[in-house]
Formats: C-alpha cells, sequence, structure tokens
C-alpha cells in the first residue's frame, strides 16, 4: 500500500433484490456491490457495465450511478456503504443515496484518498468471486450485531479490499509484461522468433506469453507474430525493388514458398501481384 493501513468503517451491510432507484444517484460515502445471483447492468460515467455473479463493483463517494436488474433474472447482490477510515464515524447512520438535483458535493466524504491507492479512487468492476464468501459472512456478522461484530465486519471487508489491491497490482504487472513482450516482437519479428525463444527470453512459459498477447490484441502469439511480419513484408514490397526472396528473408521468413503462401493467406493475393497493385 502507499498510503496508511485500511480501517474501514461500516455504515449498512445487508442483502438486496430490489432496486429502488429509477435513475442515476450519487452517494455521500463508498458503494460496494457484488452480485450473487441473477443478471443486471451498473451504469457509471463511461457506460453500462455487465453485472453477474461473482461481479465486484467498487466506486468512490460521489459516483454518479444506476443498478438495474434483468426483468427476467433479477439480481440478488450485497451492498456495503462506507469509508475507507473511521475518520467519520461520528456519522454512523447510512446516507441515502441522492438524486444529481439533490446532491451536494461539500458532504461528501472523500476517505478514498486516504489510502493512496489509484484503484480505489476510480470505479471498479472486477470479476472477484473469491471475495463473496467474506462478503456472505460480513452481512451474516452485521445482520446478528452481537459483540464486536462491526470490528469483525471490518476486519472482512478490509480483507476483500486487500484483494481488489491484488487483483490491481497483478493487472498492471501483467499489462507491463504484456507490453514488454509487444516491443520485443516489434524489434525482432525478422529474426528466429517462436515460442520457445520467447519464452527463455522473458523465463516464463510459452503458454503464459500466448495468453499475455491474446488478452493485450485479441490474437494468439503466432498470429501477432505473423501479423508483424506481413505487414513489413507489405512496406517493403511496396517501397522497393528487392526480390520477393530478399523481402521475405527480411521479415524472418528462411523460405519464399512458404512466405508467398502466408502472404496470399493473409492480404488474398501473392507478394507479386500485391506489388503490382502498389505500382512497383
Amino acid at each position: 500500500m502507499n498510503g496508511p493501513r485500511i480501517l474501514p468503517f461500516i455504515r449498512f451491510a445487508d442483502k438486496i433484490t430490489t432496486l429502488r432507484n429509477t435513475g442515476a444517484v450519487r452517494a455521500y460515502d463508498c458503494r460496494l456491490l457484488y452480485c450473487l445471483k441473477g443478471k443486471g447492468t451498473l451504469t457509471l460515467q463511461d457506460g453500462a457495465h455487465p453485472l453477474l455473479p461473482g461481479t465486484l463493483c467498487l466506486y468512490p463517494s460521489g459516483t454518479k450511478y444506476l443498478p438495474e436488474s434483468d426483468k427476467d433474472d433479477p439480481l440478488e447482490m450485497i451492498v456495503l456503504n462506507f469509508d475507507y477510515y473511521d475518520d467519520h464515524a461520528c456519522f454512523s447512520e447510512p446516507f441515502a443515496p441522492v438524486t444529481e438535483r439533490d446532491f451536494a458535493a461539500e458532504k461528501v466524504i472523500d476517505s478514498w484518498k486516504s489510502t493512496g491507492e489509484e484503484c480505489f479512487m476510480i470505479p471498479q468492476i472486477l470479476s472477484l468471486r473469491e471475495t463473496e464468501s467474506d462478503l456472505v459472512r460480513l452481512v451474516q456478522e452485521w445482520r446478528v450485531a452481537k459483540l464486536h461484530y462491526r470490528d469483525i465486519a471490518s476486519s472482512l471487508l478490509a480483507a476483500v479490499l486487500y484483494k481488489v489491491l491484488q487483483h490491481s497490482a497483478v493487472s498492471a504487472e501483467s499489462g507491463e509484461r504484456a507490453d514488454n513482450l509487444l516491443q520485443y516482437i516489434h524489434n525482432h519479428f525478422a529474426e528466429r522468433l517462436d515460442y520457445d525463444t520467447l519464452a527463455e527470453v522473458f523465463h516464463y512459459h510459452p503458454y503464459y506469453l500466448n495468453t499475455l498477447i491474446k488478452a493485450r490484441t485479441g490474437q494468439s502469439l503466432h498470429r501477432y507474430i505473423m501479423g508483424c511480419r506481413i505487414r513489413e513484408a507489405c512496406r517493403l514490397l511496396a517501397s522497393t525493388d528487392d526480390p520477393v526472396g530478399c523481402v521475405a528473408r527480411a521479415v524472418g521468413f528462411e523460405n519464399k514458398d512458404h512466405f508467398s503462401t502466408c502472404f496470399k493467406k493473409a492480404i488474398g493475393t501473392s507478394p507479386l501481384q500485391y506489388r503490382k497493385g502498389h505500382n512497383l
């Protein structure tokens, strides 16, 4: 963490099946929604996000939001109203969300700022089913309200929030790895470049590298490398008069015939036909 240890102060915790808001609202404290059953959407300022079992939504105070349930498969959700710290524990009763017209920005409790964590400062829509058991137990503790229930509920919410931080860190780290891998491919696609070579360079299993690339580009590792080679081949065919065999070797193909087959499959014409169509 960048800021102090999280010590959540909870104002409301329950399972709900009825969504009363008919239009977008804002809240003065932070909100966490977790979808247990059913389907729906959560509309935020950047658009509508699907709600499915296992979806955790976390957004800071002051965020404009509207959860909506599917008519044929209604939502069952866990809903929490909370601050990240207990600086405003004197306001122990839940804050009802208010319409845009009635919202007063000066009343917002911006406890998320004190965490120092960027992922708490913007809405998060995550698939985090691993948090479900802690959230279900939190609601049970809150409903029964035995001795120290607030402290127990707070510790359970803290565990969930730390899992959100872990997920954010892993996502950021994976994104950096994907960027490094893409940059390496762009710099070396004309060389011998296959799964085993990249696994040796990056010290990760080829399957993991393929997963990184597919998550970032929507393409397999092999297809992405092939795309880089074919794009460069198109540039060389259109801008030089180098023989096709030379172009093939320049973009990483050892065999002219294999290059021609792959080129035609990707572009729809042979290398020579492509060159003729580009006035060379």
